[in-house]
C-alpha cells in the first residue's frame, strides 16, 4: 500500500464564533510548490489544491501558525 505525501502551508486561520465557549477555527491550507521534488509524489512543478477544515480542539488549533508548512500523508483507510 503506497502513501502519497504532499506538502501544504497554512494560508489562513479564522477564529469562528459559534455561540458557545468552545474554540472553533477554520483553517485553510494550500500546496507548497517551490520545491517540486518534495511534491513529485502527487503533482509535478506547480501543484494546485486547497485543504479546509474546522478544528474545535484548542491544542490542535495552536499548532497551525500562518505560513507554517506541513506534510500531509494520504494512506488508504
Amino acid at each position: 500500500m503506497k502513501t502519497v505525501r504532499a506538502k501544504f502551508f497554512v494560508q489562513s486561520v479564522e477564529h469562528v464564533h459559534t455561540g458557545t465557549s468552545e474554540p472553533c477555527s477554520n483553517i485553510v491550507m494550500a500546496p507548497v510548490y517551490a520545491n517540486g521534488e518534495e511534491n513529485a509524489d502527487w503533482s509535478k512543478h506547480t501543484p494546485g489544491g486547497k485543504l479546509e477544515m474546522m478544528v474545535t480542539n484548542q491544542a490542535a488549533i495552536d499548532q497551525f501558525d500562518l505560513g507554517k508548512e506541513f506534510y500531509l500523508d494520504f494512506t488508504p483507510a
